[in-house]
C-alpha cells in the first residue's frame, strides 16, 4: 500500500510538472529506484531517522537558497490543483502548512530555505509548525484540501480512501482490503 500511496503522490507532481524537481529521501533502495524510475530525483538518506531528519538531509544536500515543500508519501488524494494552489499561497508569504484530517499532523509544510522553522514532525506537528513559524516571525497561511488533509494512517482512514470515487492505484487497493476483510 505505500508504494502506491507513494506512486499517486508522484503523479500528482508529474500533472503539476513538478516531478523532476521533486526530491524522495528514503533509506530504502527500493523506494529510491522506483522514484528514479518515474522521474523523480532522489536522496539517500544513510538510515532511517524519522521525519525531522530526513528534511533535515534535504537541506543539506539540496542548499538553502530555493524554497521547499514537505509532502509525506501517504497523501493518495493529493492533486496538482491542490499543490498549485498551495504555492501560489507562498509566493506571498513565508510559509504554507497544510494539517491532517485530524489537525494532529503536517502533511504539507512550504518553506524557504534561508529561513527555515524548526521542525516537528513528531507529537502534535502541525500547531508545532504554526508555533515555530510564528516563534520565527514568518507570516503564514492554513491551506486545507481534501487531498492534502487525508492521509492514511489508521484502518478508518483506508476504509474512507476506499469510498472514494476515483480510479486510481491505492484507492482500487483499499476498496479491496476492505471488500476482503469485510466478505
Amino acid at each position: 500500500m505505500a508504494e502506491l500511496m507513494l506512486l499517486d503522490v508522484l503523479e500528482a507532481f508529474h500533472r503539476a510538472r513538478l516531478l523532476p524537481n521533486c526530491h524522495v529521501i528514503s533509506s530504502d533502495g527500493q523506494v529510491l529506484a522506483l522514484v528514479r524510475r518515474r522521474g523523480g530525483q532522489t536522496i539517500a538518506e544513510p538510515k532511517d531517522k524519522g521525519v525531522n531528519s530526513a528534511v533535515d538531509v534535504g537541506l543539506m544536500e539540496l542548499g538553502r537558497d530555493r524554497d521547499f515543500m514537505v509532502v509525506p508519501a501517504d497523501l493518495p488524494l493529493l492533486s496538482q490543483g491542490e499543490i498549485a494552489n498551495a504555492l501560489a499561497l507562498k509566493t506571498s508569504l513565508g510559509c504554507v502548512i497544510s494539517p491532517s484530517r485530524s489537525f494532529d499532523g503536517t502533511n504539507m509544510f512550504i518553506f524557504s530555505g534561508e529561513t527555515p522553522p524548526e521542525f516537528s514532525y513528531d507529537s502534535d506537528s502541525f500547531w508545532n509548525h504554526i508555533r515555530g513559524a510564528a516563534e520565527s516571525r514568518l507570516s503564514l497561511a492554513v491551506y486545507c484540501g481534501t487531498g492534502v488533509l487525508s492521509d492514511i494512517d489508521t484502518p478508518e482512514d483506508l476504509r474512507l480512501l476506499s469510498r472514494v470515487g476515483r480510479r486510481i492505484p491505492s484507492v482500487e487497493f483499499a476498496r479491496e482490503a476492505i471488500e476482503k476483510r469485510e466478505s
